[in-house]
């Protein structure tokens, strides 16, 4: 058998992917974050799949920026993920289905709610938070302690260039 030819693996025949020329995307960095972004999707995707903030982005931000914020708003949550009303409204919604979230009127504007975590959410946040700073240190343990904190410090200052709006009070 040639080094060309797939590899049988029981009654189908499967070819070992080729490796392709990414010489032109290397220097790009932007390229790196896009393909990263990706793979700390699919870890946090594997980390929390026996947990209601499977699947999607946003869940376990929203949920953790509510339990810091009682009462903030849909809205003022969606500006500080740089998510738009409807992906918002599907978030709020899982999670509220979910019986983490509560909406409650706001009680000076009508048309406003106040997002607080139910006795379930205040409970989960602690293990969700776990399983996070899990898969965290999971998926930059290649990176030293020194390494990471340059990390750290490199993408607040392009968040700060870009998002400056969506930093907070612990950005």
């Amino acid at each position: 058998m040639s080094a060309h030819q797939p590899k049988a693996r029981g009654s189908r025949a499967e070819a070992k992917p080729a490796l392709l020329d990414i010489s032109p995307l290397t220097d790009l960095l932007s390229f790196h974050m896009r393909m990263l972004v990706l793979a700390v999707n699919r870890a946090y995707d594997e980390a929390f799949a026996p947990t209601p903030l499977a699947g999607g982005t946003g869940k376990l931000t929203t949920l953790m920026l509510i339990a810091a914020n009682p009462g903030m708003s849909q809205s003022d949550i969606g500006r500080v993920l740089s998510k738009d009303r409807p992906a918002m409204v599907r978030i709020i919604d899982h999670l509220e289905a979910e019986k983490l979230v509560l909406r409650k009127r706001h009680p000076e504007e009508r048309r406003r709610y106040e997002l607080v975590l139910t006795a379930q959410g205040r409970a989960s946040v602690k293990r969700f938070m776990a399983i996070a700073q899990t898969y965290d240190e999971t998926f930059f343990a290649p990176l030293s302690d020194r390494e990471k904190t340059n990390l750290s410090r490199i993408l607040r200052k392009l968040r700060l260039a870009y998002q400056s709006d969506t930093l907070g009070m612990g950005g």
